[in-house]
């Protein structure tokens, strides 16, 4: 909600020009039509990013993602026990 409210009120300038080159608007309803396409354009942002974070949720990571943490949790604590081998 809180992006579609920043699309209200303040549309960029892509949407502003999608709004203008379109020529089912009629005159004086550019602003409008930007202000509309700037709102959708964040809510389809924000909607993807928390079906993101839902899916995540449900189905956990991806096994990508787990190995990638894995890799660098090994590379943390080789690196930790180097430095603790190099202090004494």
């Amino acid at each position: 909600m809180t992006a579609g409210a920043t699309g209200l009120a303040s549309p960029s300038k892509v949407a502003e020009i999608g709004a203008a080159v379109s020529s089912r608007i009629p005159p004086g309803a550019g602003d409008v039509a930007a202000q509309v396409l700037q709102t959708a354009a964040n809510m389809a942002v924000v909607g993807a990013g928390e079906f993101m974070d839902a899916t995540v949720r449900q189905h956990g990571k991806s096994p990508a993602v787990a190995i990638n943490e894995m890799q660098i949790n090994i590379k943390i604590q080789q690196d930790s026990q180097n430095d603790k081998q190099k202090n004494d």
